[in-house]
């Protein structure tokens, strides 16, 4: 159960919670489907259309001409703060490049051997 806000009504309240919860999935959406963008491992896993993430475009203008009952959001310094699947992206992305790393040492330790057989043979 929420917190009742002071001066407004009941209905106002529930509308305003609403459309807070919409713009809050439609930014989660937009935020997902960058990330699938950027990651190739990600796009097998998004849907081919984004039909899913998408809102009506009538609540989208019906949205613009409402005024607003929410004051505007205070900035905080922690404004920049990403999202947890962000953050999970960057330790995997992370995660690959050590593993590319490791790869590329055990090549050239591949490599350092192969060179050192070469001039035991020679």
């Amino acid at each position: 159960v929420r917190a009742r806000r002071p001066g407004l009504q009941p209905a106002q309240q529930i509308h305003h919670y609403r459309r807070k919860l919409i713009k809050k999935a439609v930014k989660e959406a937009k935020e997902a489907a960058v990330e699938a963008r950027e990651s190739p491992d990600l796009r097998r896993r998004t849907p081919e259309n984004d039909d899913e993430y998408s809102t009506s475009s009538s609540k989208k203008s019906k949205k613009s001409r409402e005024p607003s009952l929410s004051p505007p959001p205070k900035r905080s310094r922690h404004s920049e703060r990403k999202s947890r699947s962000r953050s999970r992206s960057r330790e995997r992305e992370r995660e690959r490049e050590r593993s590319r790393e490791r790869e590329r040492e055990r090549e050239r330790e591949r490599e350092r051997e192969r060179e050192r057989d070469r001039r035991r043979r020679s």
